[in-house]
């Protein structure tokens, strides 16, 4: 049973970086359009996701090690859930 709520956990994170990468996708050239920018102002846009990853994994450890793996995971997600949920207020924009 732990080794499934293992795989499950993996699978949910593989899906929610998956959903992050699909909104960026789909939303970058309604933001070039509406922002003016260049080609490549757009590519920094749509990296920043991946810019801003880099810099949460390097700072994440020391504060597993201070609050728990279990409590930050838990808080991350409610972040995500928070961020879907300000997506689909502004859906129709």
């Amino acid at each position: 049973m732990f080794q499934l709520m293992i795989t499950a956990g993996i699978l949910l994170a593989y899906v929610s970086k998956g959903f992050d990468t699909g909104i960026i996708s789909g939303a970058s050239p309604l933001i070039e359009s509406n922002f003016k920018l260049t080609v490549a102002e757009t590519g920094f846009v749509t990296s920043a996701v991946l810019i801003g990853s880099a810099a949460g994994a390097l700072g994440v450890g020391p504060l597993a090690d201070r609050f728990g793996r279990k409590k930050l995971l838990i808080l991350a997600s409610l972040f995500f859930i928070a961020g879907v949920r300000v997506i689909f207020l502004f859906f129709p924009y």
